[in-house]
């Protein structure tokens, strides 16, 4: 789906970790553009930093000669400054279309952290932002079979739809539609309890509306309702029903100049699955 996919490493196993994952999203004929930040060196430089080049460039060698082995096209280019700063500079640069980005790793750009540079390169981004939680050696999967796009009621949600139904058609996959009512429910019949429940089937209809469109497009859809805190829900949903990739917009907060909602941001912090987060175009 994706052509140019950016990709910072650091030399850790825990960073290489986003690698399937984004060889999974690269279109077919797309290109990996491989990315490792190197400390600013001294004025001279010094054998020492000459040292952390010649091994940041042998190390960017041997992965794109085992990316090739896979058949997978790849390129490399080492930087030096502000991680977040850096990264977002190289997408632009490179005419790249979507940013994967490992949680994880050793140091410097590994510092991938929600609330540092990821959360920086996220708010920063105009283009997507995969970002995968490293897990220990072997935790790790790149399938991609079911994928759960959280919804709000909102257009600004929706735009989470198309490219989602790109990537299941791509690679035979299902999507799960999913609607959280973040309300208190009122029991008896209040006409707080009325107005739920015609709220309820409301976004019931609406879904179902939406996942028809979709199966109309050869995409498998299904579609659930449920109340609750939403970042709860979504991320309970998605280790119920073994979801590969979750494919969402920042709320509507992100809209007026925040970083992220609150839902999104509390799936981006807690989600052991690769989430994709779609920015406005």
């Amino acid at each position: 789906m994706f052509q140019r996919v950016l990709v910072p490493l650091d030399g850790s196993e825990l960073a290489e970790q986003v690698l399937p994952v984004a060889e999974r999203l690269r279109a077919r004929g797309g290109t990996l553009h491989i990315v490792r930040l190197n400390p600013a060196p001294a004025d001279p430089p010094t054998p020492y930093d000459e040292t952390l080049q010649l091994e940041a460039e042998s190390y960017l060698d041997f992965m794109v000669s085992r990316l090739a082995d896979r058949g997978v096209a790849a390129q490399w280019e080492t930087r030096c400054g502000d991680v977040a700063t850096e990264l977002i500079a190289a997408a632009g640069d490179h005419a790249c279309d979507l940013i994967a980005l490992s949680s994880h790793g050793r140091t410097g750009v590994a510092r991938l952290v929600f609330g540092s540079v990821a959360e920086r390169v996220l708010k920063a981004a105009s283009i997507p932002t995969l970002l995968v939680r490293a897990s220990p050696p072997g935790g790790a999967r790149s399938r991609l079979e079911s994928i759960l796009v959280p919804l709000d009621g909102t257009g600004v949600s929706e735009r989470a739809l198309e490219p989602a139904a790109r990537l299941a058609r791509e690679h035979a996959a299902r999507v799960h539609l999913l609607y959280v009512v973040e309300t208190l429910w009122a029991a008896g019949d209040s006409k707080l309890a009325r107005d739920q429940l015609k709220e309820v089937r409301r976004v019931s209809e609406h879904l179902r509306a939406l996942a028809e469109k979709l199966r109309g497009e050869d995409v498998p859809a299904r579609t659930l309702v449920v109340r609750g805190d939403p970042a709860t829900e979504v991320i309970a949903h998605a280790a119920r029903y073994a979801i590969d990739l979750v494919v969402m917009t920042p709320t509507s907060t992100a809209e007026r100049g925040a970083a992220f909602g609150h839902v999104s941001e509390k799936v981006l912090r807690t989600a052991p699955m690769p989430v994709l987060v779609i920015r406005k175009p």
